[in-house]
């Protein structure tokens, strides 16, 4: 499954959670801090705040996928539309209540600041 979403509003989200600075600054210094430097660093080139930068790469990596998988494979959807793609892709009836949204940019800022506060292990339980 491919999720899609417009890139600008991507890029307004990823700045205010994961990419925002003091979260950015205070990683290299973790547990995950070779985790951010391979998924992060190299992917984004170390240049997480460079908008026209990282909406290109955006866009890349959803034409690399559309391109490499073929597409009675891959399910391209938007979070936004539900149970309904999901379900009738992978031939299954949808399930009974709302589709979940834990992603959101509170719910992420509320863990990336309890994590900042009390470390990865107490938050997640991650020893490393």
């Amino acid at each position: 499954m491919l999720t899609v979403r417009d890139p600008e509003k991507w890029f307004a989200s990823v700045q205010s959670t994961i990419f925002g600075r003091e979260w950015i600054e205070f990683l290299p210094g973790t547990e995950a801090g070779a985790y951010m430097k391979a998924t992060i660093n190299d992917y984004f080139d170390g240049r997480m705040h460079d908008r026209e930068h990282l909406v290109r790469r955006f866009n890349e990596h959803v034409a690399d996928v559309r391109a490499t998988i073929a597409p009675e494979r891959l399910l391209v959807c938007e979070v936004a539309d539900g149970w309904g793609p999901l379900c009738e892709f992978l031939e299954v009836p949808a399930p009974e209540g709302a589709f979940p949204h834990v992603n959101d940019t509170e719910a992420v800022q509320g863990l990336i600041r309890a994590i900042m506060d009390n470390g990865f292990q107490a938050v997640l339980g991650y020893k490393g």
